[in-house]
């Protein structure tokens, strides 16, 4: 019969006083309180009987650039309408978030987007910080 290794019993004796240590402790565990969240309700919160001002739809009409195809040439127009005088920046993504391209584009300005692969893309059109405007493709 092998006698087990002084590390051994000090490991299965330390391993048990901790299990034990922990199933006395239980009831100490059970009676201490949750923590308490502070609950706001809607009717606590200050109101504002001020109205609000409507906001205007956004409107494709006014977009800051203008798509479309050209199924013959398979390539995509792409033209940057008035943005007052401003250069935008027009992003193309595909569905996994990967940049494909960009152009810094003047007003009145054409490109054409050629060799793009099947699928759906992404765009959005920024004019400095701020985002104009934004939607998708599909190429097939």
């Amino acid at each position: 019969m092998k006698s087990k290794s002084v590390f051994t019993k000090f490991f299965l004796l330390s391993v048990s006083g901790v299990g034990l240590c922990l199933l006395l402790m239980q009831p100490v565990f059970a009676l201490t309180a949750p923590a308490k969240k502070k609950v706001i309700l809607l009717k606590d919160l200050p109101r504002n009987d001020k109205p609000v001002k409507k906001v205007k739809p956004f409107s494709k009409s006014k977009a800051s650039v203008k798509i479309y195809p050209d199924p013959v040439k398979k390539t995509l127009h792409v033209v940057a309408r008035h943005n007052k005088g401003k250069e935008i920046d027009f992003f193309v993504f595909d569905l996994e978030g990967t940049l494909i391209l960009n152009y810094k584009m003047k007003s009145k300005e054409h490109k054409k987007i050629k060799g793009l692969n099947k699928g759906s893309y992404v765009y959005d059109v920024f004019c400095g910080d701020i985002q104009t405007d934004s939607g998708n493709f599909e190429i097939k």
